[in-house]
């Protein structure tokens, strides 16, 4: 879905939800700040903090008040086991600035690209953080999805809007990953970050990988994206969840 059939579907959103174009504006506008504060306290940085190379690596989200958080496997090959060389990254209650956390990968798989983690001694007391739920619903083109994430190296999650580009990509193959498409301009630092269904609240995907057109800058940022970034349903978790007896609750936010 390109951005002129967007905003159209968004039209024709708006004259369902009220009569008047302005209040179908304000209800969009509602529900979408509603949905953004309910997934910015669960979706955190994983970071390396360090004295040269410290930088966001990409995103990840919590599912549980266990500290589970799911993220993208290939977020974490720099992943060192019993150091704090990757941090999930936490902020502080008292505005102090942001936490570090340790977390241990508990279960992968390369091929799906996802990764199920723990925090290690996960500090409810002092850190703003809060939990996701997980819809096994399917995958429609046309459904008006947000996703979370840090891109470009950002310490702040970004909360994109969009919509379901296509239920099925050409890399639905044997051998090759089952992703859905989302229409939104994501770039890197958005792996592993949720994509979220706009009417619920719910996490639907996980973004594993984008579709980028660089421009690069002094800086060596990239300066804009295709508009396409490629998600795994969540139903494809199942497997790593079950097997470590996590189930997936789609509960009312």
């Amino acid at each position: 879905m390109n951005a002129k059939n967007f905003l159209i579907a968004l039209a024709f959103l708006f004259s369902s939800i009220a009569p008047g174009r302005s209040q179908g504006w304000e209800a969009y506008e509602h529900q979408l700040e509603k949905v953004a504060r309910i997934v910015s306290p669960a979706v955190l940085p994983i970071a390396h903090i360090g004295l040269e190379d410290a930088g966001v690596r990409g995103s990840a989200f919590l599912i549980n008040n266990e500290g589970y958080f799911l993220t993208a496997a290939h977020v974490l090959r720099e992943y060192k086991p019993n150091t704090g060389y990757l941090t999930l990254v936490f902020p502080q209650k008292n505005g102090m600035g942001n936490g570090g956390a340790w977390f241990e990968i508990v279960d992968k798989d390369e091929k799906l690209d996802i990764a199920l983690c723990k925090v290690r001694g996960l500090d409810k007391e002092h850190w703003t953080w809060s939990s996701l739920s997980l819809s096994p619903a399917p995958i429609v083109a046309g459904k008006l999805v947000v996703i979370a994430g840090f891109p470009l190296g950002s310490w702040n999650a970004s909360i994109q809007p969009g919509s379901i580009a296509a239920d099925k990509t050409v890399l639905d193959v044997p051998g090759m990953l089952p992703l859905f498409q989302v229409s939104v301009a994501g770039n890197q630092g958005d792996s592993g970050g949720p994509v979220v269904d706009l009417k619920t609240g719910r996490v639907m995907g996980i973004i594993v990988r984008g579709s980028l057109n660089a421009s690069a800058s002094n800086a060596g940022v990239s300066l804009w994206s295709s508009g396409i970034m490629y998600a795994l349903p969540i139903t494809k978790v199942t497997d790593i969840l079950t097997r470590n007896h996590i189930q997936i609750i789609a509960r009312n936010n």
